[in-house]
């Protein structure tokens, strides 16, 4: 037997649109011989397979169709034409409110929310309490959820939906509402739900948190899924579409944008922009100022890098930023973000830049070098992503991305 939990064929979602309501009482009274719609597109031939037990999680700009998908797989709508095959109790956090009565109190939209989703009478009492602790709603559970700020709202559903011990749990972008300890424990909790098997879809724009607790991930654009693959190679190439829209300014939707790929020692480099300026060459180096790919735990480094500049350009941004071997963000910065002024650039010029670290406080592993130069508003001329990878070295006496310094105390 097949261990995908999730098997979609060919998934097509399109909504007729209507100019006004007296359009629709048109097509209605013509008994459908006339059109007064137009069809609009928002899921197109969506395949897919995921396994049992693993955390997929969904990018995409605005309108790429990420909630509609995650509506079809929770039932709330159907696909217009395809195959979707679900197994397992799925229980769904996609918009706040949604399957809420705005009259009735927390309590009570908790409890038939539980029944709904497959709760045996004899356990719902337990499962209620539950929900009440981990929402910390206090006296707030007694009271209409029309009253609910959206924060409140988010804590009911995600309460609802992690404590009916779902097989399958949907998340949109409603998380981000909450305040960040309660997303914290949010995050805890599906951490738990990973460890106990749980299949997870979660969509979110922000890209650490697909990097840091996703197994795979799916990129979509208007209504297509383009790629599947890990959240690594996927965050970038959404980072690359962003960077590509950003590069288009004002009117000229024609502007040369590049995307280039390079693997060089094991390592992909993503190097996407416009290209009047160009990063040349770079170096990583040591405390004693030698090109290195071994760094030592919290000694000084530097990140040095040449740009020449094809075109005359207006205090340009310079930007470094350091990911672990998983892609997650350990720091970054740039010129606009210190508030340093780089001045202007001629055509034909250079500029040596060069990032100090008086101590590089990094724990212990592997990281990749990312360069950047853009505007002030985020129009890439060049952006290197992964271009190098280093190993940081010291003492075996922490983990984590930071050696922190801590001074230990025992007491009888």
């Amino acid at each position: 037997m097949s261990d995908h939990v999730i098997i979609a064929e060919d998934l097509v979602k399109r909504y007729k649109v209507y100019d006004s309501p007296a359009a629709r009482l048109k097509e209605v009274l013509s008994l459908n011989r006339r059109r007064y719609h137009r069809e609009f597109t928002a899921l197109s031939d969506v395949s897919l397979s995921i396994s049992r037990g693993t955390t997929v999680g969904v990018v995409g700009q605005n309108g790429a169709g990420k909630s509609t998908l995650l509506k079809i797989l929770a039932g709330i709508i159907h696909p217009t034409s395809g195959r979707l095959e679900v197994r397992g109790k799925v229980s769904s956090i996609i918009e706040l409110g949604m399957g809420f009565h705005p009259e009735f109190t927390g309590a009570e939209n908790a409890r038939i929310n539980a029944a709904i989703l497959g709760i045996e009478p004899e356990r719902l009492d337990e499962i209620f309490q539950n929900i009440v602790q981990f929402s910390e709603l206090g006296q707030f559970i007694n009271m209409p959820v029309k009253t609910y700020s959206s924060g409140m709202f988010a804590r009911l559903a995600f309460s609802i939906a992690i404590n009916v011990e779902p097989d399958i749990l949907l998340i949109d972008e409603a998380l981000s509402v909450g305040d960040a300890i309660f997303s914290q424990r949010c995050l805890q909790r599906i951490r738990r739900l990973q460890e106990k098997g749980v299949t997870i879809f979660f969509v979110s724009h922000d890209t650490n948190t697909v990097r840091g607790i996703c197994d795979e991930a799916l990129l979509m654009e208007r209504g297509t899924l383009i790629q599947h693959g890990s959240p690594k190679e996927i965050v970038q190439q959404y980072e690359v579409m962003v960077a590509e829209r950003l590069a288009t300014t004002g009117d000229d939707d024609t502007m040369e944008f590049h995307d280039i790929g390079a693997v060089e020692d094991g390592l992909t480099e993503r190097r996407y922009g416009t290209f009047e300026a160009r990063i040349e060459n770079f170096a990583i180096e040591n405390a004693e100022g030698r090109i290195t790919d071994r760094l030592i735990s919290g000694e000084p480094a530097r990140v040095r890098m040449r740009v020449a500049f094809k075109q005359d350009l207006r205090d340009p941004v310079f930007g470094v930023m350091l990911r672990n071997r998983f892609g997650v963000e350990i720091y970054g910065t740039n010129t606009h973000l210190l508030k340093q002024k780089t001045g202007d650039f001629a055509a034909g010029s250079t500029a040596e830049v060069a990032f100090e670290f008086p101590a590089l406080h990094i724990g212990r592993g592997t990281c990749q070098l990312s360069l950047a130069v853009h505007s002030a508003e985020s129009h890439f001329y060049d952006y290197r992503v992964d271009c190098a990878a280093f190993e940081v070295l010291g003492a075996e006496s922490s983990i984590g991305l930071v050696p922190l310094e801590m001074k230990l105390s025992i007491e009888r």
